[in-house]
């Protein structure tokens, strides 16, 4: 059953996911990646609260990561829960964590240049995170929607403020994943 709601979502089949991995927990109701894998597909059904629910228990644990901490924030996002998304960002990740954070206070109309300021001097690797982060995020999302919400909420993060190298780097990250790759190279290059 796990292993059909990985391919169910991989296909983009997030109601038979729902489906499969729910029958799944029925048995393992402790598996924290199936937990994380049903989230997105609700996520992906336009359910963040139901996703939100399933996803309290990973989060309330010791064990919590920060993939799924940034994941439980975009929900959060999604679901118009800004302040609430600010504390879910995940600490760990200090350069994805900031990004939610900012895009939180952006939506409840608070200040949030400092952020995105900040995040040049940010003592962490962009690389890394978007391997860890980023990567999983668009992956749990989907692909085109998880990337094209991605995009969208980080160019407008970017609007109107001075340039920052490492939100653009992110932005690049995401424009390779949806294969705009002259996008990307125009986004890079002034770096």
């Amino acid at each position: 059953r796990y292993m059909l709601g990985i391919l169910e979502l991989e296909l983009d089949k997030p109601d038979d996911a729902v489906k499969d991995l729910s029958k799944y927990l029925e048995s393992r109701a402790d598996d924290a990646h199936a937990i994380e894998t049903l989230a997105a597909a609700l996520g992906r059904l336009h359910k963040p609260e139901e996703a939100l629910a399933h996803l309290q228990g990973v989060l309330a644990g010791a064990s919590a990561q920060p993939k799924q901490q940034a994941l439980a924030a975009v929900l959060l996002l999604q679901a118009d829960k800004p302040a609430e998304a600010e504390k879910a960002a995940p600490a760990a990740a200090p350069i994805y964590g900031t990004i939610l954070r900012a895009l939180a206070r952006k939506a409840q109309g608070q200040p949030y240049q400092p952020l995105v300021d900040s995040l040049d001097g940010v003592e962490g690797d962009i690389e890394q995170e978007s391997g860890e982060i980023l990567n999983d995020l668009t992956y749990l999302l989907g692909k085109e929607a998880g990337n094209a919400w991605l995009l969208d909420q980080f160019t407008k993060l970017q609007e109107g403020l001075p340039v920052s190298r490492v939100l653009s780097m992110a932005r690049s990250r995401v424009l390779y994943g949806l294969e705009r790759y002259q996008d990307a190279i125009a986004l890079l290059e002034p770096l």
